[in-house]
């Protein structure tokens, strides 16, 4: 593996990455006396982390620690969250050959809370060069790359960091009846919340809820297939579940009643 050790986050200005922008675009100096703007749609609330989440090591899809990459979350200033993520992918140059990324090594790589209706759980990593998108569950993190790619350049690494981070498999293996349970009483509460929501809704909004909830299960297969003893232990599936049972109570929160039909 090449370790690409020059790759540090800068906390406190715009999140520059030596080896991933041109000299140019380098931020002065002066800069980390300034603080982070905040780009339109995020938002400057309080942020709190899960119980499950605060002062815990994640590991990509469950992997053993020092395989396939390790993150933390840290509670920041007011409205912001860090992260500190050491994540693998492949050599630019070189695909055959692996290379690693330290994010937030020497301070934490500031994010802030993508302000979004129904759900306030999603943070964005103010990077032009790796825009991850984090979002927290229940006991771990989920990171996808919606908008463009994670690559450093000028460190010749495209990272691939998409997927679930938590416990590993070998964490898990002692916990999986109160995993079992965490599933069942969340599968539950997703049906309910589901049906009452619908109920709720009419036209396109009702038709795209019931799209959702209908593909959610292929989604989730897709998404656990990769974490480590997913089939015995079943932690990411029960993850993904609590987590869409949040965004499903919101938003029946959030939708008022259907008026009567007039008979």
């Amino acid at each position: 593996m090449v370790l690409i050790a020059e790759a540090k986050a800068q906390v406190s200005g715009p999140l520059v990455l030596p080896g991933a922008v041109p000299p140019a675009a380098e931020v002065p100096p002066d800069a980390t006396r300034r603080a982070p703007q905040r780009p339109r749609g995020e938002s400057t609330q309080a942020s709190t982390l899960p119980r499950g989440i605060k002062d815990a090591k994640h590991y990509h899809h469950g992997s053993a620690p020092g395989t396939q990459g390790e993150l933390e979350i840290i509670g920041q200033l007011p409205g912001t969250l860090g992260l500190h993520i050491t994540a693998t992918g492949r050599v630019i140059s070189s695909p055959g050959e692996t290379c690693a990324i330290d994010l937030g090594a020497d301070s934490p790589a500031p994010m802030l809370r993508i302000e979004e209706r129904y759900r306030t759980t999603r943070y964005r990593l103010q990077s032009p060069v790796c825009p991850l998108v984090v979002e927290l569950l229940p006991n771990s993190v989920r990171i996808s790359i919606p908008d463009g790619e994670c690559a450093f350049v000028r460190a010749d690494c495209r990272l691939s960091p998409d997927g679930v981070w938590g416990p590993t498999a070998e964490d898990l293996m002692g916990r999986t009846a109160a995993i079992e349970r965490q599933r069942g009483r969340a599968e539950n509460e997703m049906r309910d919340t589901s049906r009452k929501l619908l109920r709720r809704l009419s036209g396109e909004d009702q038709r795209q809820v019931a799209a959702e909830q209908a593909a959610f299960s292929s989604e989730r297969t897709t998404t656990c297939r990769s974490y480590v003893g997913e089939d015995q232990h079943g932690f990411c599936a029960a993850e993904l579940t609590s987590a869409r049972v949040e965004h499903l109570k919101q938003r029946y929160e959030q939708t008022p009643e259907r008026p009567p039909r007039n008979r």
